[in-house]
Formats: structure tokens, C-alpha cells, sequence
């Protein structure tokens, strides 16, 4: 099984970077996830300079990756985009071009 890694971009509204990693930080998302089975690294990056957030991802294999999106704190991960993220862009990486924000 091939490792999948995700790095993932929200765009965030206007100087409100700083209250979503906040709020993520707050609801515990990135110790919740870190301990699921299959995940590798899982960390968020915030770039004021430009309103954006960087969440780095790596999983031993998609399906991790796929049972890691129906956990029940997802669903919170999911208030807080749409309260602050305009947009998203996700981009799969390979292991060779992976390297830590």
C-alpha cells in the first residue's frame, strides 16, 4: 500500500486566521487525529500574510485517510471551514516532495 500525503490550503477570510487556528486548536483536532490509526503526520500551518492555512497530512494509506474523514470531531472541522475558509485546495504529494512547512 502506497503512503498518501495531503497538503491541504484554505483560504481563509480576511485576518481571521489567527480565530480559526484558534478554534482548532481549542476543539483539539490536530492531538485527536494524530492518534488515529494509520495517520503518520497531521499538522496546520498559518500564514497571515496571505489568509491562509496549510494542513499537512500523511497516512500509511488512503483508506486510513478515508476513515479518518468520518470521525465524529470532523464534523466540527467542518463548522469551523465553513464559518472562516472562502475556499480550499488540496494537492496530493509524493513522498520524494514532501518536506515539513
Amino acid at each position: 500500500m502506497a503512503m498518501l500525503i495531503l497538503k491541504v490550503t484554505y483560504h481563509v477570510k480576511s485576518r481571521m486566521v489567527n480565530e480559526f487556528m484558534t478554534m482548532l486548536t481549542d476543539a483539539d483536532i490536530e492531538e485527536k487525529v494524530r492518534v488515529e490509526e494509520g495517520c503518520i503526520k497531521y499538522y496546520y500551518t498559518s500564514h497571515l500574510e496571505n489568509d491562509t492555512v496549510i494542513l499537512t497530512e500523511c497516512w500509511e494509506s488512503k483508506e486510513a485517510q478515508q476513515k479518518h474523514l468520518n470521525q465524529p470531531y470532523m464534523s466540527v472541522v467542518k463548522a469551523l471551514k465553513e464559518k472562516y475558509v472562502l475556499s480550499t485546495d488540496v494537492s496530493q504529494e509524493t513522498e520524494s516532495t514532501f518536506e515539513e512547512e
